[in-house]
């Protein structure tokens, strides 16, 4: 798992930092091109989980129940309880 560093970023750099975001996600417009950026800002592993976390809230959206969702992505019971708090 990655460690985030307790040094924050300087307001100005992450304003720099923000509006790149905006501007690469503002060129996505199909699932390659998704895929192409998470490659692009994500390791494997951040991919990885940013990928449960969609699919945990896809599933949620299809009515799926926590029991059916932990079976289907192997995940506990608290993952996607931390996730469904986020929506």
């Amino acid at each position: 798992m990655a460690k985030v560093s307790k040094n924050k970023l300087s307001k100005e750099l992450k304003n720099r930092a923000l509006k790149l975001m905006y501007d690469e996600t503002s060129q996505i417009s199909s699932p390659d091109d998704a895929d192409a950026f998470l490659n692009k800002f994500l390791t494997g592993a951040e991919k990885d989980l940013v990928l449960r976390r969609a699919a945990v809230i896809k599933l949620l959206e299809d009515g799926k129940k926590y029991r059916e969702i932990k079976e289907i992505l192997k995940i506990s019971k608290a993952t996607i309880s931390n996730t469904k708090d986020i929506l």
